[in-house]
């Protein structure tokens, strides 16, 4: 039996004080820390920054979804592009975000934009006065289906969608797992056998199978909780 654990750093700010104010605009759900690389929006297009930690979150959480493995080749500290190449009958916009992967890195940019669009995110302000690598960030977009949920969509940065690499998402887990396996079921096809994922740098990394002409579908994730043993199972809804 593998197990696998994600340390949390409890109920900390970070590197900095707390306090910070919040901006309008901004997730109210997000407390920035103080000072000028606290959450906050940034040149009127998006939100970014450090923040204070969560005291718990969800047991498996998406906090990556990329064409390619993100950063892929990119090791300079340059402004990435980012888009979200528009799934087949997707209109309106949809939001991006960027996330802290390491414990207790607290770093969080959000942004919306069109689908099909592009949007520059300077690394500056931010990642390289903090000295947080790209290797160091998950990102990902969503927008809301019909009821209300998130609908998870890829993200291609520098405009490189390359169908060879796959559409890659990384999986995060909050509390201690035993074997998780995974998924991709396809609506209206039979369900493909379970199989396990590969685990990174506190991530269990996924390449989903390959879009075709249609890859809405449902990345389904099965472990048991490694103390009290229950089964566990969560979906994330994707198109691609």
């Amino acid at each position: 039996m593998r197990r696998y654990r994600l340390g949390l750093a409890g109920v900390l700010c970070g590197w900095l004080a707390c306090g910070g104010a919040r901006a309008a605009g901004c997730d109210a759900s997000v407390e920035p820390i103080s000072g000028p690389d606290g959450y906050q929006e940034r040149g009127g297009q998006r939100c970014e920054g450090l923040y204070v930690s969560r005291v718990s979150g969800p047991a498996m959480e998406l906090v990556s979804l990329t064409w390619g493995l993100f950063p892929g080749n990119r090791t300079d500290a340059g402004d990435l592009s980012v888009s979200v190449p528009r799934p087949p009958g997707r209109t309106g916009s949809v939001h991006v975000r960027a996330l802290g992967l390491p414990a207790g890195l607290y770093y969080r940019l959000d942004v919306d934009m069109p689908p099909g669009g592009h949007v520059t995110w300077p690394t500056a302000p931010v990642l390289s006065r903090q000295h947080i690598g790209f290797d160091q960030v998950g990102l990902f977009a969503f927008a809301r289906s019909a009821s209300g949920q998130p609908v998870y969509l890829p993200v291609a940065v520098d405009d490189t969608v390359d169908p060879k690499a796959g559409v890659v998402a990384e999986i995060r887990p909050l509390t201690p797992v035993d074997d998780l396996l995974w998924r991709f079921v396809r609506p209206g096809l039979p369900a493909p056998s379970w199989q396990p994922a590969q685990f990174r740098d506190e991530c269990f990394t996924i390449t989903l199978p390959d879009a075709a002409d249609d890859g809405a579908g449902s990345l389904q994730l099965r472990w048991s909780d490694a103390d009290s043993g229950t089964a566990e199972i969560k979906r994330f809804d994707i198109e691609y």
